[in-house]
């Protein structure tokens, strides 16, 4: 009866030493998983912002009433634009005037807008710049 007990011991030994072990096997792949998982840029995220920032494409809006269309352009296309026009906004591919700015994308409504960049009276703080579609505040 005690040679029982000892080898049930011996095989719980075994079993709670090898249970460890495949615990830290699932919980290191599962790790593994989670890093390649947020490094291929998995961005079908829920609720948030789902559009991938690219840093190769700029974003733009056409200041014509008659038209305003948004159309984005690679960097690639815009160096190539500016080589040629050094001052000048590129074309609108709608209406084609230069009428255009360069543009952002409002994190709630998702339209674009054309972000300001106005000093603070002196003696002001800076008011948080807000979305001109919504009013909500953007970064």
């Amino acid at each position: 009866m005690e040679q029982r007990r000892q080898a049930a011991r011996g095989v719980l030994a075994v079993e709670k030493g090898t249970i460890i072990k495949l615990s830290i096997a699932a919980l290191a792949l599962i790790a593994a998983l989670v890093v390649a998982w947020r490094s291929l840029g998995a961005s079908s995220g829920g609720g948030e912002d789902t559009e991938r920032y690219d840093e190769t494409t700029t974003r733009w809006l056409c200041l014509e009433a008659a038209c305003k269309r948004e159309f984005t352009l690679s960097t690639a296309e815009l160096g190539a634009f500016y080589r040629e026009h050094e001052d000048q906004n590129p074309p609108c591919p709608a209406c084609e005037k230069q009428n255009t700015a360069r543009a952002s994308r409002c994190g709630a409504c998702k339209k674009l807008y054309v972000p300001t960049h106005e000093p603070p009276p002196p003696g002001q703080k800076p008011k948080p710049q807000t979305c001109p579609h919504c009013g909500k505040p953007v970064r």
